[in-house]
């Protein structure tokens, strides 16, 4: 497996999956997902997702949107984190081992998962990376 750290914005990589995590910031009524580490051509290429209540970021789900407007990604994957309060760098590892087994049966080898920012989540970036790189290794 080749790792690249790129510090470029999301939206601007070109790879064949960009992926990332969604949160539930929402209450027992209503749910309200948070993409980590969006920039907002990302969070209008997932608008429609999110409105239509197709991703919700239950832990696990998954949601692949193909050919995202405004990004240089051939797609889109939103990976499920849970509610905000639980969430972890622990968490953070199994969703990337999750994006990894979900994109390999479908032969995408190349995909880039986007850390979550010093002020989403997870409160150390170095320790994002290390848990995003660590679960696809294990995925």
């Amino acid at each position: 497996m080749k790792i690249i750290l790129s510090t470029s914005a999301p939206s601007s990589l070109e790879t064949d999956c960009l992926a990332l995590c969604v949160l539930d910031q929402g209450e027992k009524d209503k749910n309200v997902p948070q993409l980590l580490g969006a920039d907002k051509a990302i969070e209008s290429a997932a608008a429609s997702l999110i409105s239509s209540g197709e991703v919700t970021g239950k832990i696990f789900e998954s949601v692949m949107l193909h050919s995202p407007a405004g990004l240089r990604a051939k797609r889109l994957l939103l990976v499920g984190g849970g509610k905000s309060k639980n969430f972890s760098d622990y968490e953070l590892r199994k969703l990337a081992g999750t994006a990894v087994r979900f994109l390999k049966p479908k032969g995408i080898r190349s995909f880039a998962f986007v850390a979550p920012a010093w002020n989403d989540a997870v409160g150390n970036p170095a320790e994002a990376v290390r848990a995003a790189v660590e679960g696809a290794f294990v995925g």
